[in-house]
């Protein structure tokens, strides 16, 4: 009697499980779905320029490479406040200091020739007149021989909002695709199965007016350097699966 009572029991379960799968696959195959993209951009304002600098000396001794470095940058960075730009606003970083050799053909073995010495200086410019204070900067560097020019960034402080108000105009561009395709089709737009995003917010790289800055060649004291401000363009891309009722 026990064994008939197990086998019905099975034999329920079974049962059970075969509509449960049925009505599973059935529900599935029954979905329908829409898969649209958008595209949403804003263009914005830089408030903020960054400007690098590479500052480089060698000399027989590494004590003699630091001093000159050093000194150099004490001076650049003077030159720099004396401008009012603040000192917090101005960093060194990267210090370096390594030997250079030179093969000798005589005795068949690497000669030190000297000690070469660096760093990079970061300026960050982000009040009210940042880009002409920024061609001033640019138009003191060449003045200190052995410190170039190695780049300018303009950028937006506050990458965050704009980058959500970008992120909307994607979904609404989705969403109203997404409507269109699903009104040739009788059908109403349902919710979100899926969502995915990418981001383009790169800062905007000025160019100079004056080709030479960008190449770090001699300037002559009448020629200046000129930036543009330009607009950053943040742009973000979503890809959205809707389903369909």
């Amino acid at each position: 009697m026990s064994d008939k009572l197990l086998k019905l029991a099975w034999i329920i379960v079974i049962c059970w499980t075969i509509i449960f799968a049925t009505c599973t696959y059935s529900h599935t195959r029954n979905l329908r779905t829409v898969s649209v993209s958008g595209q949403g951009i804003m263009k914005v304002q830089p408030d903020t320029l960054t400007l690098n600098f590479y500052v480089q000396d060698k000399w027989d001794t590494t004590k003699d490479a630091q001093t000159l470095v050093d000194n150099s940058t004490k001076q650049f960075v003077d030159a720099m406040v004396k401008l009012w730009i603040d000192r917090k606003k101005i960093q060194t970083s990267n210090y370096s200091v390594y030997p250079e050799y030179r093969w000798d053909d005589k005795t068949q073995e690497n000669v030190l020739k000297w000690y070469n010495a660096s760093q990079t200086i970061v300026i960050t410019l982000n009040w009210d007149g940042f880009v002409w204070l920024g061609e001033k900067v640019l138009n003191l560097a060449p003045e200190f021989w052995n410190i170039m020019i190695n780049g300018s960034n303009f950028t937006v402080t506050d990458k965050a909002k704009w980058e959500n108000d970008a992120r909307q105009l994607a979904i609404d561009a989705a969403y109203k695709k997404a409507q269109q395709l699903a009104g040739g089709t009788a059908s109403h737009v349902g919710k979100v199965l899926s969502i995915s995003e990418s981001i383009n917010a790169g800062g905007y790289y000025p160019m100079y007016a004056n080709a030479k800055l960008m190449n770090n060649a001699e300037i002559s004291m009448d020629e200046s350097a000129s930036l543009e401000a330009g607009q950053n363009e943040i742009s973000v891309n979503v890809s959205v699966s809707y389903e369909l009722k």
